[in-house]
């Protein structure tokens, strides 16, 4: 085995143990030249992951190429340890889920997914060169999202784990943004009773409304959007699974709720979000069609409440679902493109904006 700090092919095994995933041996060696000591990770063959390229070419997975793309974006904070256990998990992954090929943009976002979670420094370098960043505002609101998403994570998991519930991974909080709180309790206590679920939801918006809704920004680029919209004569109206009375605190508080014309929360509809009540009653307080309606959100929550409206739907590429997800009629990356999108001619008139649509925290 060559050493990584001479080249001398003269090392030694000094110790070796099972790694943490079970799947590989740990061995830590030692050069007999310079004496720098490195670890190993020893693992079996098995089926080969093809990866598909933005090119349209196919290379078979590699993860030493993998690493040392993370390894040069990552911070200090980061240990190559680190590195090996975020890979293996993706792998992992990418196993259990049957498939044998994989777009390499995948493979990013599942990256991101976990630096998110483990190092926010190095997940922005990591995002600036993966998604080619080059704008400002961009950056600005890549930040800003960063910031909203762990809290929200570190939020659920606060309500989760103080009551003895599993620690639910970062990409597991994502999969639930936009839904009630009472699914995420039930996923971590599946035979919770009603009590409880009623005791915990008050417990977590206790800690909403002491850490969320004081920290909630604008993004840079949303309060131009919001008065475009305005100014053209479309109708607005946010949407969210939080309180109406949390809604409309939050709009007052960041200057815009002029801006929108009919704002409801989870409260104010018989059923939450996917089911398509929300945008329905939004359309009626507008007096407008499913037809003449768009509804923008971030997650795969607000796409299939907008579908099941009848709307068009445009997903937001900033909040928790960074891959376009297949049901949504298109995905943005900007607020330009979004603006473009909403006010294409011909495009639908009134916009029904999901709560993360023009709002963070």
């Amino acid at each position: 085995m060559k050493c990584p700090g001479c080249g001398n092919l003269d090392t030694r095994v000094i110790d070796s143990r099972e790694a943490e995933d079970g799947d590989s041996i740990r061995r830590r060696r030692v050069c007999d030249r310079c004496e720098e000591r490195f670890t190993t990770f020893e693992r079996s063959e098995s089926a080969r992951i093809q990866v598909l390229k933005r090119d349209g070419s196919r290379q078979e997975f590699d993860r030493r190429k993998l690493a040392s793309a993370i390894g040069k974006a990552a911070s200090k904070g980061l240990a190559a340890d680190e590195i090996d256990r975020l890979i293996d998990e993706l792998e992992a992954g990418v196993r259990q889920s049957g498939v044998s090929e994989i777009p390499s943009g995948r493979i990013g976002e599942m990256v991101l997914e976990r630096l998110a979670e483990r190092d926010p420094l190095s997940y922005l370098r990591f995002k600036i060169v993966y998604s080619r960043i080059e704008d400002i505002d961009a950056l600005y609101d890549e930040l800003a999202s960063l910031v909203r998403i762990r809290q929200q994570a570190r939020d659920r998991r606060v309500a989760v784990s103080a009551h003895g519930g599993p620690p639910l991974a970062y990409e597991k909080v994502g999969e639930l943004t936009g839904l009630p709180l009472d699914a995420m309790f039930r996923l971590a206590w599946p035979d919770i009773g009603a009590t409880d679920v009623e005791r915990y939801r008050v417990e977590y918006r206790t800690r909403y409304d002491a850490v969320a809704i004081p920290a909630t920004r604008l993004y840079r680029g949303a309060r131009t959007t919001l008065r475009d919209f305005h100014s053209t004569g479309l109708l607005q109206a946010t949407v969210t699974g939080k309180r109406a009375a949390d809604c409309e605190r939050i709009l007052r508080g960041l200057g815009i709720k002029k801006d929108i014309d009919v704002y409801l929360g989870g409260d104010s509809a018989p059923r939450p979000k996917p089911a398509p009540d929300l945008a329905q009653f939004a359309m009626t307080r507008l007096r407008v069609s499913p037809e003449e309606s768009v509804v923008v959100g971030d997650s795969a929550a607000d796409i299939a409440m907008g579908k099941s409206a009848g709307a068009h739907t445009i997903q937001v590429l900033w909040g928790f679902s960074r891959s376009p997800l297949p049901d949504a009629d298109q995905s943005v990356r900007t607020w330009g493109e979004l603006r473009a999108a909403v006010l294409a001619p011909g495009g639908p008139k009134p916009a029904i904006l999901g709560r993360r649509g023009a709002l963070r925290s």
